[in-house]
């Protein structure tokens, strides 16, 4: 995946909004610039509660199968998926709304660290959850099940795929913290980094105005957002 070019290192970018943000002040920064359909469904929840996760979108579409398919088959079609993997990005799966079935396990999270992926986005479910928190891989998932993907499909990769409403291109920046996951288009990252980052400058005066302990009325006048 070729990203857009940003003013700094694509590293430093991911970098900073995991350090400087979270994703309420990501998602009013969007929805200042128009943007608000940028979060991701909210039953997505990560493995390690508290963990934060910036990177680039890299792409799967997935879906129910009516046959199983072939294991030896299965392995080659991820093989091929995984080999694309680059630094710095976040495996992100469209699963079809599929129920019952684990997309991501142990494996396949120990394979992504080894590839230098950032964590893992998955509208599906994973297993051996105690071993990825253990290795402390950065998953975001919909559900936990022991049953493996037995009818269930990859049918391509780095497309633009769709999980609720939010569209997903590969390249986009996602983030993700204990309140949720967000979108961001890539040729607006740098942008929504540097305005969110002013953001948080911003309401740690607002903290400083509310701790005077003045009137809510007051506090408005004074510029404060509740």
């Amino acid at each position: 995946m070729q990203h857009s070019s940003f003013p700094i290192a694509p590293k430093e970018l991911i970098a900073r909004y995991e350090k400087n943000l979270h994703s309420a002040i990501v998602f009013d920064t969007m929805n200042a610039h128009g943007i608000a359909n940028c979060t991701l469904p909210t039953y997505l929840k990560p493995v390690v509660p508290g963990q934060k996760l910036c990177g680039f979108a890299y792409t799967v579409k997935g879906a129910p199968w009516h046959e199983k398919i072939p294991l030896d088959e299965e392995m080659r079609v991820r093989a091929a998926y995984m080999g694309g993997y680059y630094e710095d990005c976040v495996p992100v799966w469209d699963c079809s709304g599929v129920q019952g079935q684990a997309e991501y396990g142990e494996m396949m999270s120990a394979q992504s660290i080894v590839m230098g992926c950032r964590g893992a986005i998955i509208d599906g479910g994973v297993r051996d959850s105690e071993r990825i928190r253990e290795m402390g891989f950065r998953a975001w998932y919909r559900y936990t099940t022991p049953t493996p993907m037995i009818h269930f499909k990859i049918l391509a990769w780095e497309i633009p795929i769709q999980i609720g409403d939010v569209l997903i291109r590969p390249g986009d920046v996602l983030f993700g913290d204990c309140d949720g996951v967000v979108r961001v288009p890539r040729e607006m990252a740098y942008d929504i980094l540097v305005e969110a980052e002013l953001k948080v400058q911003e309401e740690k005066g607002w903290r400083h105005v509310i701790a005077e302990k003045i009137t809510p009325q007051k506090a408005l006048e004074r510029g404060v957002l509740f």
